[in-house]
């Protein structure tokens, strides 16, 4: 039985620490004003193999990703169970992907009557989609937004058809570049200059560099870029516009780049592992800072951590069986996590919750 506890949220300042911040505006979170424990997840049958990944379109659409280079997208229609034929296939031609996708990087736009979603083609092309007649058609129609991408960049965020957020490496990979690609021309803003500044203390290591990487996502609606650090406990949030940062830490101290290089690989950790985008929330799967697991040995069990927009800490679900990824129903309180290592989908209400912070 879940059980919803009320909780005093404790947030405390510390200088020292956030002036090797890039943002001046910090909030160290160390508890959540609900703590939700999830349990009994009602699977979510399908006839599919090597599931890599989910995303929600609606109440009613999830789109799945597996390994099947024959089609790599599925979607599937959950208040019936019907599913539409694969799509996307492995290739380099129009409308083929050279690897099977990662909804983490996939963006949705309005366009027309319905919604349209933006992913790489992993060529340097940006192709737009719509989910209409996904379950009538064999192939969903295709256009090409964007061919002039550089195929090697950590990612690209779309912000609208001539606009993206790009992220790079640097010339000696000890830092990583964002900046704003409008048609030809490349805009860095001030924001983005802070954080590029974050560096490495070695030079030309093409896995430590990897501190400094995060899962980024851009809200249009509200001008707010986001990302969540793989490897530190720290979540930036800042404008396109200029008019707001700010700098989210898990626990007292934020962890220290250094320190951590200085021990090597060993000391890598794993903590943000997904974050997604809502209306009135933005959410992220947090892996507690673990060290990395070891061949056979069992993952800890995630947390789930809801923010408002303003960075306040809303919410934390506690998960009590396996997740990989997941994506939040916020119309219909629900909860979908991807198990990848038993290919299982769970579906959780979590509506209870989910009142507690519209």
């Amino acid at each position: 039985m879940a059980e919803l506890l009320l909780l005093s949220v404790m947030c405390c300042a510390c200088s020292s620490t956030a002036s090797r911040l890039p943002f001046d505006d910090v909030e160290y979170v160390e508890e959540f004003p609900v703590v939700y424990d999830v349990r009994d997840g009602e699977v979510v049958e399908t006839d599919r193999i090597g599931l890599q990944d989910i995303m929600l379109c609606g109440s009613d659409t999830m789109l799945i990703s597996t390994q099947d280079s024959g089609g790599y997208i599925t979607a599937m229609n959950l208040d019936d169970g019907t599913m539409s034929a694969d799509f996307f296939r492995q290739g380099n031609g129009p409308g083929e992907l050279l690897y099977a996708p990662f909804f983490g990087s996939v963006s949705k736009t309005s366009q027309g009557d319905g919604t349209a979603l933006i992913l790489s083609d992993g060529k340097g092309n940006m192709l737009k989609w719509r989910l209409h007649g996904l379950f009538e058609d064999s192939q969903p129609d295709v256009e090409v937004v964007s061919d002039s991408l550089a195929p090697v960049l950590f990612y690209s965020i779309y912000v609208n058809d001539s606009t993206y957020i790009c992220r790079t490496l640097s010339g000696e990979a000890d830092s990583q570049t964002r900046y704003l690609q409008c048609g030809d021309e490349r805009i860095t803003t001030k924001s983005m200059e802070k954080l590029n500044a974050r560096t490495i203390p070695v030079k030309n290591d093409g896995y430590l560099v990897n501190v400094l990487s995060s899962f980024s996502r851009y809200n249009a609606s509200r001008d707010i870029v986001i990302e969540a650090s793989l490897m530190l406990n720290t979540i930036d949030m800042y404008s396109l516009g200029g008019d707001f940062e700010k700098t989210i830490c898990i626990g007292k101290r934020a962890d220290d780049i250094d320190s951590i290089c200085d021990k090597g690989a060993r000391a890598l950790k794993e903590t943000f592992t997904r974050l997604i985008l809502k209306d009135a929330f933005f959410a992220v799967m947090y892996s507690g800072g673990k060290q990395f697991p070891l061949p056979g040995m069992k993952a800890p069990d995630p947390k789930i951590y809801l923010f408002g927009y303003d960075g306040s800490p809303k919410a934390e679900l506690v998960m009590h069986e396996g997740a990989s990824v997941f994506d939040i129903d916020a119309d219909g309180g629900f909860l979908y996590t991807l198990d990848r290592e038993r290919e299982l989908i769970r579906r959780y209400d979590i509506s209870e919750v989910l009142k507690t912070i519209r």
